[in-house]
Order: C-alpha cells, then structure tokens, then sequence
C-alpha cells in the first residue's frame, strides 16, 4: 500500500551548480529522444528509461537534489529492509519453537515412496489437500476440482504426527518447518528487524506530485519523481505544483482556488454525464437509477447541488485547514504520525486535520515540506 507521507528537512540556502544542472538538462533531452526512438515492444528497457526520466526530473536543480540527500538521510531509520545496525533489533524465537518442537505435532502425509512429509511442506502444499483423513488432489482435470487421483489414493494421512519424530533435530525443525536459521551474533533462532520501520520503499512525489503549489519564478522547489503525462501537471498561470518546497513559498489560498474550481467542473461535467447518459469513450462510469459511479465511489447523485457535492467530497471542510490535499502520514522530532492513531476516537477526520495543522504551524517558515510516497 501507498501512504502520502508529510515529511520535512532544513536547507540552508543554496548556490546554483549551473554546470550539473545544464548537465542533468541535457540528460533529460537525451532520454526523451531515446524514448521517442525505443522500440515499443522492448517493454523493460522503455521502463527503465521512464524511471532515469522521471528521476532526473527531480534532481533537475541544486536545491532538488539536496532535498532528495536530507530525505535519504531522514528516513533511513525506518527503512525496513535498512541493513544498518544501530536501526536493527532481534527477535528471538529460540524458545518457543523449542517447546514446540518438543510438546506439539502437526498434520502429515505419507508418500508412496516410504517418505513422510508435513502438510505445509512444498512437495504437496498448494496440491493436496486432506479431508476427513483422506488425501485429494486440488484443481484435477478439466473442471478443477478436487478429486482422489491415483496419486492421492497412494498417499496416507497421518494426523498429529509429533514434530520430534518429524524431524531429526530441533536445527531442521526451526530451519525447515520455520525458515528460521541460527543467528551466531545473536545467538538464538529469529529475525533481525527495525521496530521503527514504516516503509519499505520511497519516493518523493510519486503518486502524489502535485502537492504543493508554488509561484512559477520559486527556485527552492522539486517537482519529485514523476511519470504521469505532461498535462496531470498543469497548474494556475503563474504557478507550478511541487513535491517539496520551502514553507514560506506554498501558496494556500491559490491552491484553496485551484480545487474548488476543479470541483465545480468536475461537478458540472458528472452531473451532464448522468442526466444525459451519455458516458465518454474511453471513461470508466456506471449510470444508475440514483447515481453516477465509478469503480464503486459515487461521483453524482440525483439533485445533488453544488453545495451538497462539496460538503459530500469534504472540500469545504479540508479547505478550512492549512492541507487542501489528504496526508496520511507526517514525521515530527523522529515519531511517525499516522491517520490510523485518531480512528479509534469519535471525529477521526477533525482529530487528525486538528494534528496536522498544529504540525504545520509549529515549522519555521524557512522550512522544507516533503511529500513522500511511502510503500509497505
């Protein structure tokens, strides 16, 4: 799952390295030459020169890419697949798979050949299955279904089999009924884990790139990595949306505008496509008696008032906060924020706008605001 993730770093200012800038300008012409040329069918080389273009776009200037450093920098202690020690803790399994191994037993299957396997074991899991002590053969023929083939009627099932006689030492119970190998630094049976971990792969911007609106003359700004066509990002004359930029240089009340004009087209346009019926060639929209839907979120209904839409999607209520667009997440002094703390309260939307502001206001104006597209 994605998780748009506010986070935010301090940089001082900075001096314009021209030369890698026009360097890295270059590189992008290059790519979306090579692009244009790339042969349609070679799909993985076409995604890589995609990625580099989309890459590039967000260290385009010197000010990007020391934002892209200080994000490396800030998150790195909640990576979950960081191989850094000071972010890494053991969790030792050792005694509890030894009672297990000594005191419990699990479901067996005796192959034709004498060999005696668990029911988790690769040899038959996902094939077989046991029902009333009987082996069967899953997905068989044409239709699919379980059946008592030639080969599950030579096999027996042997229930509670007891781990001890399963295995030959406890070292095979815990590396082959539990992937878990012996840990020499740690001494014991575990995983080596970062307790603090929210992500396991970023990137700024991403599916969220227009975070910010900016004025188009900014230069303290990145667009972050994008790879959504030229025109997603078309912004107000004047301005340009921005993955990060300097507090003091987000215009609120222009992007305040900005959506609320998107949402009264787009008001207008749901509302012409219910009452005509008419649903645009290559859109994705259900007609109903009572609505105008897609993918399951309903878009228009019936006699909605462009009063009642905008209390429905809640943008009159976001635009009342510093926010106009939904954070998931915020990183404030090395603690992970997230929506999910306020869901078990009452009004979990206010709690969590109320959060997020006092965040907001807290930052100097100086300060860099990121937004990062987390994955876990």
């Amino acid at each position: 799952m994605h998780f748009r993730t506010l986070v935010t770093v301090n940089i001082p200012e900075v001096e314009p390295d021209i030369k890698t800038d026009q360097e890295i300008q270059e590189s992008i012409k290059n790519i979306e030459i090579a692009m244009e040329r790339c042969d349609k069918g070679n799909i993985g080389q076409s995604v890589m020169k995609k990625l580099c273009l989309s890459r590039y776009k967000g260290i385009s200037n010197t000010f990007a890419r020391e934002v892209y450093n200080a994000v490396d920098e800030l998150l790195e202690p909640y990576c979950e697949s960081t191989e850094n020690p000071d972010y890494l803790e053991f969790e030792d399994h050792t005694d509890e798979l030894k009672d297990e191994y000594e005191n419990k037993s699990v479901d067996c299957i005796k192959l034709p050949g004498g060999r005696i396997v668990s029911i988790h074991n690769s040899i038959v899991y996902g094939k077989y299955t046991v029902h009333n002590g009987l082996v069967y053969q899953k997905r068989f023929g044409q239709l699919k279904n379980e059946k008592r083939s030639k080969s599950a009627k030579k096999m027996t099932v042997l229930p509670n089999y007891p781990y001890k006689k399963l295995y030959k030492s406890f070292e095979d119970f815990a590396e082959q009924e539990n992937y878990m190998v012996y840990n020499d630094e740690f001494k014991g049976y575990g995983y080596v884990y970062n307790p603090d971990a929210f992500y396991d792969w970023y990137c700024i911007g991403g599916r969220w790139p227009r975070m910010f609106l900016i004025r188009e003359d900014c230069t303290d700004f990145t667009v972050g990595d994008r790879d959504y066509p030229d025109e997603y990002y078309k912004a107000p004359d004047g301005y340009k949306w921005a993955a990060a930029a300097r507090k003091k240089d987000i215009q609120w009340k222009e992007m305040n505008r900005y959506f609320f004009d998107d949402a009264i087209q787009k008001y207008k346009r749901y509302k012409e496509i219910f009452e005509t019926g008419v649903i645009p060639e290559n859109e994705y929209f259900q007609i109903t008696d009572n609505s105008l839907k897609s993918f399951g979120s309903i878009l228009y209904q019936k006699g909605e008032t462009l009063s009642e839409y905008l209390t429905r999607i809640e943008l009159k209520e976001q635009c009342k906060h510093t926010f106009s667009q939904y954070v998931h997440a915020y990183l404030q002094d090395g603690i992970y924020h997230c929506y999910d703390e306020c869901q078990r309260d009452g009004d979990a939307d206010e709690m969590w706008r109320t959060m997020v502001d006092e965040f907001y206001t807290s930052l100097d104006d100086d300060t860099v605001l990121v937004s990062v597209d987390c994955h876990i």
